[in-house]
């Protein structure tokens, strides 16, 4: 099975500026993901795109596929992950191969554990339906029924840690999330940080080990 890992890595950021290349522990932010996907040997190709020539540079010194600096019209505030996982699939699917899998990586979530992932995959295999990792959110209910004393229920919610898709699904709803999604609970705190804002970044690098 050909899987695809892409990891996206814009260069301008609206809450937490030029979050991919803050350091956290020794190492910036993106090369946690790029080092993550390398270390799990079950991706045929490892492919960034960014707009950014210094994660461009990083990529290429990782020995990764960096093929182009992503187009400005990809690389919007409003851009979506499906618009900027579709332009780089095409361009895997006419230079290189087939693709049966994509495994979007999100640079925001670098805690991600090697175990989890394996057994998501596992899942994608024998459904061949997309997985999703989620995480549990305590939300406060609408409404209340006057027999109700809980005031809150819990809702699953995507983690960001990664999604899993074949081109097929992908393409039919133009979108990660689906009425097809196998949702992969993830408890662990530390692998559910998801970093966009300072807060979210002073918390990461209290959980650097």
């Amino acid at each position: 099975m050909n899987i695809l890992a892409i990891i996206t890595a814009r260069k301008n950021s609206k809450r937490l500026k030029n979050k991919n290349k803050k350091i956290l522990g020794n190492k910036p932010l993106v090369s946690w993901t790029i080092d993550f996907a390398k270390k799990l040997k079950v991706f045929k190709h490892i492919l960034i795109t960014t707009d950014d020539k210094d994660i461009y540079d990083l990529a290429k010194k990782k020995k990764i596929l960096a093929p182009w600096l992503r187009p400005k019209k990809i690389a919007l505030d409003y851009t979506s992950s499906y618009s900027t996982v579709i332009h780089s699939l095409k361009w895997y699917e006419n230079e290189i191969s087939n693709v049966d899998c994509i495994c979007l990586l999100q640079p925001t979530s670098p805690f991600r554990l090697r175990k989890n992932l394996l057994q998501a995959i596992k899942i994608f295999k024998k459904t061949k339906n997309s997985v999703i990792s989620v995480m549990l959110k305590k939300v406060k209910k609408n409404k209340l029924n006057k027999k109700e004393k809980n005031k809150f229920q819990n809702i699953f919610i995507p983690s960001g840690s990664f999604f899993l898709i074949s081109p097929k699904e992908l393409r039919k709803y133009k979108n990660f999330i689906n009425e097809k999604n196998n949702l992969y609970l993830i408890n662990n705190f530390k692998e559910n940080i998801d970093i966009n804002t300072i807060n979210d970044w002073k918390n990461a690098k209290r959980h650097v080990s």
